[in-house]
């Protein structure tokens, strides 16, 4: 299974806190395993997002660019459990906002198919 990365920055236990500090206000947390087959099901949503915000056409407050980050459960990064990030299911979309993580889901059948649904639940949040 190759290593999904539609994003700007894969985490670790060794890059995490700094990269929290600096994006605290808002970011997107990706988390896949390697060895999940529909991981893959968030990809285009991530790539296309990712060219958004890096053209700016959706920015933060005051004009700062959104980053995504990725992370692989299989890795058993320490952060996750330190921030308390549920990896019980893969693929998991969540969405930083002021210091806190919020799960985005879309329904019951965990399609991630409409960047804008997720631009909508930032917004929202």
């Amino acid at each position: 299974m190759p290593h999904l990365e539609a994003g700007h920055i894969t985490l670790t236990d060794k890059n995490y806190i700094k990269w929290k500090k600096d994006n605290d206000k808002l970011h997107i947390l990706a988390i896949s395993d390697s060895s999940c087959t529909n991981c893959c099901a968030t990809e285009s949503v991530l790539d296309e997002l990712k060219q958004k915000f890096d053209s700016k056409v959706y920015v933060g407050r005051k004009g700062k660019k959104i980053q995504i980050a990725r992370a692989d459960t299989s890795e058993q990064w320490n952060f996750f459990a330190k921030e308390g990030i549920p990896i019980d299911e893969v693929p998991a979309i969540f969405v930083m906002h002021e210091g806190r993580y919020y799960r985005y889901t879309v329904g019951e059948d965990r399609i991630y198919h409409s960047p804008d649904g997720l631009v909508h639940f930032m917004n929202r949040l």
